[in-house]
C-alpha cells in the first residue's frame, strides 16, 4: 500500500457573514464567505509492495499552492404562499493545487464541494478538483416553522476530472438531497435521502441524525 505523508503549514484570510434562522438546515437568512489561502509543505511518498521494485521511497518534495473561494447561500420567503420558501447557493473555488506523487493524495488534498451534511462525511473523488464552480436551489415546504421538508439540487462543474480536461457536459456532476427536519430544543432531528450523480443508479444514501453534527475545520482549508 502506498503511503504519503505531508507536513505543512498554511494561512487563511476569511470574511464570514452569517445571519440565518437556524445554524443547521436554515430556511431564512444569508451565509456568505470570501477567503484566500496559502499552503506550503513537504511531501514524503513511500510506494507499496507493488511499486517497490520500480520506485524507491522519495525524498521530500516541496508542495506550494494558493487559492481563493467565494460562497453565498441565501433564503427567501414567498409571502403569497406561507408554507413555501426557497434558497440558492453559488460557490466558486480557484487554486493552483499541485500534483502529488500519488494520485489519491492529489485528489484527497484538493478542494471538495460538500454542500450537504451527508456529503461532508463521505469521500467522493468526483467532487474534488483544484478549481470548480457550483450552484444549487433549495426549495422548502414548511408544515410548521420548526417542521419542514427541505429539498436541494446542486450542479458541480470541476476544472478537470482525474487530471483530464473534458467537455463541460462530461465533467458535470449533480447532488440531490431531501431532508425532513424538526428543529427541537436539543437541536435538529433529520431524516435525509441523498443521491449523487443522476447517471448512476447505486449511490442512494439515507441518513438519520439527532442534534448538531460537529466537524473540525479542514487543515487544508478547502
Amino acid at each position: 500500500m502506498d503511503r504519503t505523508r505531508f507536513l505543512f503549514g498554511g494561512a487563511q484570510l476569511e470574511v464570514d457573514w452569517k445571519k440565518t434562522n437556524y445554524a443547521l438546515y436554515p430556511t431564512r437568512g444569508i451565509h456568505q464567505t470570501i477567503s484566500v489561502i496559502g499552503v506550503r509543505g513537504i511531501e514524503y511518498f513511500n510506494p507499496g509492495s507493488a511499486g517497490i521494485a520500480l520506485q524507491e521511497p522519495s525524498a521530500g518534495h516541496h508542495r506550494t499552492w494558493y487559492g481563493a473561494k467565494f460562497s453565498r447561500e441565501q433564503y427567501f420567503r414567498t409571502p403569497p404562499i406561507g408554507w413555501f420558501s426557497w434558497g440558492y447557493l453559488v460557490e466558486g473555488v480557484a487554486t493552483v493545487h499541485p500534483s502529488f506523487a500519488n494520485e489519491y493524495a492529489t485528489n484527497i488534498s484538493a478542494p471538495a464541494f460538500t454542500p450537504t451534511q451527508h456529503s461532508r462525511i463521505i469521500y467522493m473523488k468526483e467532487f474534488r478538483s483544484d478549481a470548480y464552480f457550483a450552484a444549487g436551489l433549495m426549495p422548502t415546504i414548511e408544515f410548521t416553522p420548526s417542521f419542514y421538508l427541505k429539498m436541494s439540487g446542486y450542479l458541480y462543474i470541476p476544472e478537470n476530472y482525474d487530471g483530464v480536461k473534458e467537455s463541460i457536459r462530461q465533467r458535470m456532476r449533480t447532488i440531490f438531497d431531501g431532508t425532513l427536519v424538526y428543529q427541537s430544543i436539543i437541536g435538529p432531528v433529520s431524516l435525509s435521502v441523498s443521491k449523487y450523480d443522476v447517471t448512476k443508479r447505486n449511490n442512494w444514501f439515507m441518513t438519520f441524525n439527532i442534534g448538531y453534527a460537529v466537524f473540525n475545520r479542514k487543515g487544508l482549508f478547502y
